[in-house]
């Protein structure tokens, strides 16, 4: 086998044959480990993945601005903006997702009051009130983990995504063993 038919980007990325799923379900399996093992630290490196993102695109707003003419001052502070961002996400990765994290708790709690709340406001029976209620308790509780362990449960979100992609590798690689190989589809005859 040639090295180079080995590293072909269409088949590992678009195509639909054997070595197409295995090496996609290998490739997605060994990220889901690596995130799993280490989800405080993936974390961490995601948000400064991000903060690069918004560098990089913040740059290139700046640049857009500089060269056309029209909204350059809204531009520049457009791009001024995802800078800093960009910079603060970089070099504090874990004030941001702290930042994030009690987003995410305001935004379950409000929420679940809010679910609570029309539904005691509703017209209907009380037996259709229990999943409503309960679903904005449930939403509540979320919140309030976000609130007091804002880093743990953002580490055990990423934790969940690991094992996620885990399973999605071992189905791509279920799936690379029912798809026929080259040799047997050559031995088909066409109906």
């Amino acid at each position: 086998m040639n090295l180079m038919n080995f590293f072909i980007a269409p088949d590992l990325f678009t195509g639909v044959t054997r070595r197409g799923f295995l090496l996609r379900g290998i490739l997605v399996i060994l990220l889901g480990i690596l995130i799993t093992l280490k989800p405080l630290l993936n974390l961490g490196m995601i948000t400064m993945l991000a903060g690069w993102f918004f560098a990089v695109a913040g740059v290139w707003v700046l640049i857009g601005a500089w060269v056309n003419r029209s909204r350059r001052f809204f531009w520049m502070i457009y791009g001024l903006v995802m800078c800093l961002w960009g910079v603060f996400m970089i070099f504090r990765p874990f004030c941001v997702d702290l930042l994030l994290a009690w987003f995410i708790a305001v935004w379950f709690v409000t929420e679940g009051v809010v679910t609570i709340w029309d539904t005691a406001q509703s017209p209907a029976p009380g037996r259709c009130k229990v999943l409503p209620v309960l679903s904005g308790l449930i939403a509540m509780f979320v919140g309030y983990a976000f609130f007091v362990w804002p880093l743990t449960t953002l580490a055990g979100m990423i934790w969940v995504a690991g094992l996620l992609l885990i399973l999605e590798g071992l189905i791509l690689i279920s799936f690379s063993r029912l798809v026929p190989s080259k040799e047997e589809s050559a031995v088909r005859p066409e109906s």
